[in-house]
């Protein structure tokens, strides 16, 4: 059996009206993402925290500033 390495232009895809939008389950993926980049998580969640409570547009560009190239996010509006 052979393990490749995911290739660089295949993103994860974040729904974030779904399950994977909850706050806790960003700060876990984040958690992930990071093992992937090899950084240090906590820095990234703190600040994550911080802009959380000014605004969640504020995290989510945060999340896409630091994140952006290895995932996508998006949110559709509900239908009204």
């Amino acid at each position: 059996m052979t393990i490749i390495k995911r290739p660089p232009n295949i993103y994860r895809v974040i729904d974030l009206a779904g399950p994977e939008g909850n706050l806790y389950e960003l700060f876990r993926l984040v958690e992930i993402m990071c093992s992937h980049k090899e950084i240090d998580p906590r820095p990234i969640v703190q600040e994550l925290t911080t802009a959380n409570q000014e605004s969640h547009a504020k995290m989510l560009a945060l999340l896409d500033q630091y994140f952006g190239d290895i995932c996508v996010f998006y949110d559709y509006p509900e239908a009204q």
